[in-house]
């Protein structure tokens, strides 16, 4: 799928794992640099942040990247 230029993975999909990677480093972090705070603020936190990690992704969700690509046989600008 990949030589032919279809795409395998859609953008939105892509978006979610990037930022489910992103709150789980945050997550590692924030356990590690607050070992004391209780259970159910670092819950909050991370439900915060899953949060606006998702309402970043609906807000950008629709805006695909422009490709400026050569095309095969032609010079690119």
């Amino acid at each position: 799928k990949l030589r032919r230029g279809e795409k395998v993975w859609p953008a939105y999909q892509l978006r979610i794992w990037v930022q489910a990677s992103v709150l789980l480093l945050f997550a590692l972090v924030f356990l590690s640099t607050f070992k004391q705070v209780q259970w159910y603020f670092g819950v909050a936190g991370l439900a915060v942040l899953a949060v606006l990690l998702w309402l970043a992704i609906k807000a950008f969700g629709g805006k695909e990247p422009a490709t400026h690509d050569a095309e095969p046989g032609k010079p690119s600008a």
